[in-house]
């Protein structure tokens, strides 16, 4: 998480580091008046545009189990 994160309506609610799905090889630029909210190693996995979107990059949606399967 970055530093603008910690008072993100929807993101601050996660730990300031996790272990995310990343299942992709290309990446985005954070759109014009974005905040970057999350980043990797390899690129920005989350970021919010105004007061009503957010983008994420990594698979917030699968679990361990997903991925052992």
């Amino acid at each position: 998480m970055t530093p603008e994160a910690a008072d993100d309506p929807i993101l601050s609610r996660l730990p300031q580091r996790f272990h995310a799905l990343q299942w992709h090889f290309y990446t985005y630029g954070v759109p014009a008046g974005g905040v970057e909210l999350a980043r990797s190693a390899i690129c920005t996995q989350a970021f919010r545009l105004g007061d009503a979107a957010w983008g994420i990059q990594f698979h917030a949606e699968v679990t361990l189990d997903d991925a052992a399967r």
